[in-house]
């Protein structure tokens, strides 16, 4: 059977807690993997990055799957709902959906706007993990266009905890970008 939990945007805005992943963790089986400043991977029955499908307005993110330091490219704040899909439901999204799907849906953007958060992270050592989104639209006064731009930059040092030579975090420096933009015809 399908078993399928819609989360609104209200639910994701009360349950904020620096990603969307960690917003979702009041859904029955899923949890969130915290791996920096602000960023988190979704987990659904144990299960995390290339078993689980993730999409964006239909739209398959993989960005999560890359590796242990890659978390949802998608800003928790510009997001109207999210599905949760779990069971037989997830196969139509493919055979890395196995453990399920998080179904995203965003918001329209209906006015000018820009967003900028900044999350970050000091350890007692000195090293940092610094994590800024961005989130900027513009739409055009008839509401018959727009464009909604959308970034990420995550910077962190390394850190050797036992001083041994090898990083027991190692250094990443990441920038994501990219837009969505519409055209209504009536």
């Amino acid at each position: 059977t399908n078993n399928t939990t819609t989360v609104k945007q209200q639910k994701i805005l009360s349950n904020y807690a620096g990603s969307l992943a960690t917003s979702l963790e009041n859904v029955a089986g899923v949890n969130a993997s915290q791996i920096g400043a602000g960023q988190s991977k979704p987990i659904i029955r144990g299960l995390s990055s290339n078993r689980i499908a993730v999409t964006e307005n239909g739209i398959k993110q993989e960005g999560q799957q890359w590796g242990a330091d890659h978390g949802l490219e998608i800003d928790a704040l510009q997001t109207e709902q999210v599905e949760v899909i779990k069971g037989v439901g997830a196969i139509e999204y493919g055979s890395d959906a196995i453990a399920g799907v998080v179904n995203i849906i965003t918001k329209e953007p209906n006015r000018n706007s820009l967003n900028i958060s900044n999350t970050s992270a000091f350890t007692e050592h000195g090293t940092y993990d610094i994590n800024t989104n961005m989130n900027a639209s513009v739409v055009a006064e008839n509401q018959k266009a727009g464009i909604f731009l959308f970034g990420v930059q995550r910077n962190r040092q390394q850190y050797d905890r036992d001083e041994d030579g090898y990083s027991d975090i190692p250094l990443l420096n990441s920038t994501t970008v990219g837009f969505r933009s519409y055209f209504k015809t009536s």
